[in-house]
């Protein structure tokens, strides 16, 4: 075989070798594009859940205010207003309304109005409270309706001074 020939065989292995090395970079390039896709994609359905989840999962809003001055804290015996609001995100509920589950602490409940519809599937009641003199340093409402769609558990917290 002679120069000439063997340098062109020499070219051939080597323009081989090169378009070789390019394919198996092309199969990696997209190998990682693909890896690299499924990482986005498991990262975003991660985030919608996330941000998603307490949306989702609340079949009502609650919301509570205090009628009336509101302060920074109360002291002992003073008594207060909550109003207490309850929005159906779902439209209609399972559960009634009395079902709601109260319960409380450094407070008595002194009364409290019915429940009465402010807007479609808004409902809203009034209960009228009194803080303690105890060690606690706040007073708490605790709301649970529980139902197949999750419900709702809430919490309205008054700081009490002594």
């Amino acid at each position: 075989m002679g120069p000439q020939k063997l340098l062109n065989v020499a070219n051939k292995l080597i323009n081989y070798e090169i378009s070789s090395k390019q394919n198996h970079n092309l199969k990696d390039s997209r190998r990682n594009a693909d890896i690299k896709w499924k990482e986005i994609m498991i990262i975003s359905f991660f985030l919608l859940c996330t941000v998603l989840q307490p949306i989702v999962s609340q079949a009502c809003e609650l919301k509570f205010a205090i009628s009336g001055e509101q302060k920074e804290s109360y002291k002992a015996g003073e008594e207060l207003i909550i109003e207490v609001t309850i929005v159906y995100t779902h439209r209609t509920c399972e559960i009634q309304l009395s079902d709601t589950k109260f319960t409380y602490e450094g407070m008595k409940i002194l009364g409290a109005t019915a429940w009465k519809e402010k807007a479609p599937n808004t409902f809203s009641r009034q209960i009228k409270i009194s803080l303690l003199a105890d060690a606690l340093p706040e007073a708490r409402l605790n709301i649970v309706r529980k139902c197949s769609k999750d419900g709702v558990v809430g919490t309205f917290k008054i700081s009490k001074t002594s």
